[in-house]
């Protein structure tokens, strides 16, 4: 009887915790070589940033849940320090988890995001 009692306990806590959605931690924009991860905050709120010696990367959005996926708002700056070239992309989509999607393209950089 304690066998079954324990038995049944353990199947009920695993059943429950397999249920339990998971929510991203982290919203990651990719293009080229180039892996920019922003935290999500409080809020769903999202900021990171990315300065080297070629270019400088703001990427900054809302991430909210929308049945069983994501809604995200992205605002994306890109600025080429060689140049005047700057790339400023703002979408929204709607993702899943470890689902990447391509928010935009420029000439030949290609931009994706994805929830992790």
């Amino acid at each position: 009887m304690k066998l079954l009692l324990t038995s049944m306990l353990l199947l009920l806590i695993i059943g429950c915790s397999s249920n339990a959605p998971i929510a991203p931690r982290e919203v990651v924009l990719q293009y080229a070589d180039t892996i920019v991860p922003a935290k999500i905050g409080g809020g769903g709120a999202f900021l990171a940033s990315k300065d080297t010696e070629l270019e400088t990367v703001v990427f900054s959005g809302n991430v909210s849940e929308q049945g069983e996926r994501y809604r995200v708002d992205v605002a994306f700056s890109r600025q080429i320090k060689s140049s005047d070239y700057q790339t400023d992309l703002k979408t929204t989509i709607v993702l899943g988890l470890n689902e990447p999607a391509t928010i935009g393209g420029v000439n030949s950089a290609v931009y994706s995001i994805s929830l992790e």
